[in-house]
């Protein structure tokens, strides 16, 4: 009796490590997926895991990633341009890097307010496969990626993990409104 209890806690000690299953979630990946494969589509999910979060913080940390790489860049051509005496393609960076400065500064300025909600999870990134068929087509997917809310909405789908969370800085409070005062409306 003793060698089956223990054989039992050792199994739910087991399962209790494997990954844990996000149900809303997932099945706002497979709503999403039919509704752009259609209704009349069967669809097959083969496999869809919840592979990781995007937290505030982590969000809050890839803007400033952005911005500063993107002052690197325009620096390095501003300093190309000036030094080719093309003024007009200079002038162009110039007022780029101040851009880039600004946002980083008001950026900068938010981290007190980030601080305090830099655990609370933006988006779970969830892998899936599978295929769709209609009597005339059969769409494949393999290896695809979704960003879905705690809340379960689908915010992007994207075939590579990389770009997946393009355009989220609008949900780091005030980043939307920073980017419209410094005149950068397109640069999530």
């Amino acid at each position: 009796m003793r060698k089956i209890l223990l054989t039992a806690i050792a199994a739910l000690a087991l399962a209790s490590c494997q990954e844990v299953t996000y149900p809303l979630v997932h099945q706002a990946v497979i709503d999403h997926v039919q509704a752009q494969v259609g209704q009349d589509a069967k669809l097959t999910i083969r496999e869809i895991r919840t592979a990781d979060s995007l937290t505030m913080g982590q969000l809050y940390d890839q803007r400033i990633k952005a911005f500063n790489t993107k002052l690197s860049q325009d620096t390095k051509l501003y300093e190309k341009y000036k030094g080719q005496k093309m003024e007009a393609n200079a002038a162009k960076h110039k007022k780029a890097i101040e851009k880039d400065k600004a946002i980083l500064k008001g950026l900068e300025a938010m981290a007190p307010d980030i601080a305090s909600i830099s655990d609370v999870v933006v988006c779970y990134d969830v892998n899936f496969s599978g295929q769709a068929k209609t009597p005339e087509l059969t769409t494949v997917f393999d290896n695809y990626w979704a960003a879905v809310t705690v809340g379960g909405v689908v915010l992007s789908t994207n075939n590579e993990l990389r770009g997946l969370h393009k355009g989220f800085g609008k949900f780091i409070p005030g980043y939307s409104d920073l980017l419209h005062k410094v005149g950068d409306e397109d640069a999530n």
